[in-house]
């Protein structure tokens, strides 16, 4: 009896230990110099999103710890991050509620722990940078951070998202393909991105990688670790 006990309790012990998160970098962000963000920066605690576009769209380097829910109102919000920073989700119920990042042309930028939807953007009347009800093909189109829950651009390099949850609506219950766009895309110059540990779920069109039919760029980008549910 003493030796099922034993196995039990090691057993438990191995099956613990081994589900302990893994943060490590792989991949195409550990090159070009490897992504740190923010480290070495200043440390700040935001729980609002005037806060969070403050030190996010600052020149200068931070670790920013983000807390509770980040919620823009019925138009959303959206955020540009410039160089050098850790955005970071504190605890497991930090949510950005209709708030979206674009990083556009900016480098060394992680964001991790996060909770993103843009299902907060809640104004459904004809509203410029917000919403149209008629979209590029005829369809009702959120237009705030472009449909995007995170969006990477321009020549952006060395950009880490990780342990993060992404999602919108259950296609087979909303049906409009456009109504939102991508959950992470990465597009124009931007290379050396690593996306890894994610949770994408519930939601047309999760990712556009490029920009076009015939655009055959190099772009060294790492997916791993991901798990996609109910999406297209």
């Amino acid at each position: 009896m003493r030796t099922y006990y034993l196995c039990f309790f090691l057993c438990l012990a191995f099956v613990g230990f081994s589900q302990q998160p893994d943060f490590s970098l792989v991949g195409f962000a550990t090159q070009n110099g490897g992504t740190t963000g923010g480290l070495g920066g200043t440390e700040v605690y935001v729980n609002n999103y005037a806060d969070l576009k403050t030190y996010c769209e600052s020149s200068t380097t931070y670790i920013i710890y983000v807390s509770g829910t980040i919620d823009a109102g019925a138009d959303g919000g959206s955020i540009r991050p410039k160089s050098n920073k850790s955005i970071i989700g504190v605890g497991n119920n930090t949510l950005l509620w209709g708030v979206g990042f674009t990083i556009s042309g900016y480098n060394n930028i992680i964001i991790r722990n996060l909770r993103i939807s843009m299902q907060g953007v809640t104004t459904r009347v004809d509203k410029s940078g917000v919403y149209s009800s008629t979209g590029d093909e005829g369809r009702p189109q959120i237009l705030t951070n472009g449909g995007d829950c995170i969006a990477i651009q321009g020549t952006s390099k060395n950009i880490w998202i990780d342990h993060c949850e992404l999602f919108s609506e259950d296609p087979k219950v909303q049906t409009n393909i456009d109504l939102y766009d991508g959950l992470i895309d990465a597009k124009n110059g931007s290379q050396y991105i690593t996306i890894s540990w994610c949770y994408f779920h519930d939601h047309h069109k999760s990712h556009l990688i490029g920009s076009s039919d015939t655009d055959v760029g190099d772009r060294k980008i790492t997916f791993h670790h991901n798990y996609s549910l109910l999406t297209d």
